[in-house]
């Protein structure tokens, strides 16, 4: 095969993994992975661990390479997305007997100064 089309090709498929380091940003900044749908995740994992297997196949260092660069920031993502599902928010840690606890940049109101209605 022609040297240069091999080597546009991985320029071009280095593409995709550069698309998805945005993604691995916020989901490190943000904590949570709610709304990162897993079954995407796991479907294009496992498209490039094939298509990896068919670059070994075919003894083809553009595609290889490729796929190893793509596997890498889509399973750190898929990881990443599943760490953080495991892990609770802290808006979703439960507090002891059900009781309110308010977040921790606000100070409750003492109970000697609220103001009683009378009935």
């Amino acid at each position: 095969m022609n040297i240069w089309i091999e080597i546009w090709m991985s320029m071009v498929g280095m593409m995709i993994p550069a698309a998805g380091i945005p993604q691995a940003v916020r989901l490190l900044k943000r904590g949570t992975s709610g709304d990162i749908s897993l079954i995407l995740y796991f479907a294009i994992v496992f498209c490039q661990l094939n298509w990896l297997w068919y670059g070994f196949y075919l003894s083809s260092i553009c595609i290889i390479i490729t796929n190893i660069a793509c596997l890498s920031v889509s399973g750190m993502i898929l990881f990443l997305c599943l760490y953080y599902r495991r892990k609770p928010s802290p808006k979703q840690v439960p507090t002891i007997g059900g009781s309110y606890s308010p977040p921790k940049n606000q100070i409750p109101t003492p109970p000697y100064m609220v103001k009683k209605e009378n009935f």
